[in-house]
């Protein structure tokens, strides 16, 4: 099986103008036909932040089942993540807003040339990233800190760990006044 290419858009103010002009530059360079567009629901879908981006003209037929050309020789179908397939995908898959579990049925797909994600949030955009290291469109997030907890914390952790006994949990009691 062949390596698919994967792309992220990080979370930021232009992340759905930056991903649509990536998507038919990805398409274009690799031949693509054909982009789908996975979103959280249908339902209301349109009134959404790429709902409205794309427009009513563009959205609608969406909504409805139906595919839109995007540019010439590039068709966008409409998917939820009740409705994807994995077996049947195939083209570009864009998943947009949608959680890093359902992220994790477009990576299965097996007929997919490229998939691109739109995470909703910085902790899924980190732990897509530290799974398939994709190549980022537009501008790059913070990275994750190798360690997010403070100094004090740390301190009062190195404390706690060399004063009681960590085989034996918190059994003996000077463990539990020091913990």
């Amino acid at each position: 099986m062949a390596s698919i290419d994967r792309y992220i858009v990080e979370r930021n103010a232009t992340q759905v103008r930056t991903a649509f002009a990536g998507i038919v530059k990805l398409a274009k360079e690799k031949g693509i036909t054909r982009v789908t567009l996975i979103v959280p629901k249908k339902g209301g879908w349109e009134h959404s932040i790429v709902g409205e981006f794309l427009g009513a003209g563009v959205a609608k037929p969406l909504t409805k089942g139906q595919s839109v050309t995007l540019v010439e020789g590039i068709t966008m179908v409409f998917e939820s993540p009740q409705t994807f397939r994995p077996t049947a995908a195939q083209g570009l898959l864009v998943g947009v807003h949608i959680s890093t579990k359902d992220m994790a049925r477009l990576d299965d797909a097996w007929g997919a040339q490229a998939i691109l994600f739109l995470p909703w949030s910085d902790n899924e955009s980190q732990e897509w990233k530290a799974t398939w290291h994709p190549t980022t469109f537009g501008q790059k997030g913070p990275e994750a800190p190798a360690n997010m907890l403070s100094e004090p914390v740390q301190e009062a952790l190195v404390r706690l760990t060399e004063s009681i006994n960590l085989g034996t949990g918190l059994n003996h009691p000077s463990d539990k006044k020091h913990a």
